[in-house]
């Protein structure tokens, strides 16, 4: 049986739980703004297979 995916544009706040599979496309972070030798968070751009 093969897993069913959730594209990006199906995820809304009806729901909590999607399985997704994506591509990352970006990944960057960000430093904190008392210490900056330590990430404060970490961003990404995320592709789905629906272009």
């Amino acid at each position: 049986m093969a897993l069913q995916y959730n594209t990006i544009s199906e995820i809304t706040n009806n729901s909590m739980n999607w399985n997704l599979k994506v591509r990352v496309v970006r990944f960057w972070t960000t430093p904190d703004k008392y210490k900056p030798d330590i990430p404060y968070s970490m961003e990404l751009i995320l592709q789905d297979e629906k272009v």
